[in-house]
């Protein structure tokens, strides 16, 4: 009977560490995941503001495109003066 007791003192005292050291271990994969998230907002953020910057580029690209156009057409006009 004092085995059997002693046993079950020594399960469940490896039971409690166990327990123990998955808490740790659950901390630690709390603290992992709210960094991806953090990781995952600001990539988020970024990819927004890349879409952003593509847009400007294409509107820029596109009246540099006029303006060239336009002094081309100029100094087509003023070319036979020089």
């Amino acid at each position: 009977m004092i085995k059997a007791r002693d046993f079950l003192v020594e399960v469940i005292s490896q039971n409690a560490r166990a327990l123990d050291r998955m808490a740790d271990a659950s901390s630690h994969v709390q603290a992992y995941s709210s960094g991806l998230a953090g990781q995952s907002d600001a990539l988020k953020v970024i990819s927004q503001l890349q879409s952003q910057v593509t847009t400007q580029l294409r509107d820029v690209s596109g009246t540099l495109r006029v303006s060239a156009e336009q002094n081309e057409k100029l100094l087509a006009e003023y070319r036979p003066y020089f």
